[in-house]
């Protein structure tokens, strides 16, 4: 259409080359990096040596991110397929890596380590190692929120939930 053709008169060959370039190994890559996680996940029996938390956490980093790119209208289709087969991809491998079950007494789940993984050091690791990051962000989370709210411009109270935990879950948003 007429933007398209803008596109192409008005911006340098060299850069629209050098762009689709960087597009197609993007593509690439991302394909190949699924295609390992799935293979890698398919082939686990044990979570022995495997973090279960890192896992969850990665899936909550995922899960903000793709909330606030859905929040902010401006993310192309593109982007938004890629971050939600990811989002999909890191559920998918928190199905395999913790288990859940309900419970009758409150919060109605309790989570759990697959096989291998209550047993191995990795969980005492993990544990100390969640303890030690709480301790030290969750007071700059509770800063950052406060300085969110004060300096920086919000759509509305769904926007600013969003915003902090995207700007806690990815450095380049701070």
């Amino acid at each position: 259409t007429w933007v398209l053709k803008r596109l192409f008169i008005d911006t340098n060959p060299y850069l629209l080359a050098f762009s689709a370039v960087f597009i197609l190994c993007h593509l690439v890559f991302n394909m190949l990096a699924f295609k390992n996680d799935i293979q890698f996940w398919r082939n686990t029996k044990s979570m022995e040596g495997l973090s279960a938390q890192s896992v969850g956490i990665g899936f909550v980093c995922r899960l903000i991110t793709a909330l606030y790119l859905l929040d902010s209208q401006e993310a192309s289709k593109m982007i938004l397929v890629d971050i939600v087969l990811d989002l999909a991809m890191a559920g998918w491998k928190l199905w395999k890596a913790v288990k859940v079950t309900l419970v009758r007494r409150p919060p109605f789940l309790q989570i759990s380590g697959r096989y291998g993984y209550d047993k191995s050091s990795t969980a005492e690791y993990d544990k100390a190692a969640i303890r030690y990051m709480g301790i030290v962000l969750a007071p700059l989370f509770l800063c950052y929120t406060v300085y969110s709210l004060i300096y920086n411009k919000h759509r509305g109270w769904r926007s600013f939930f969003i915003a902090p935990p995207r700007g806690a879950s990815t450095p380049s948003a701070l």
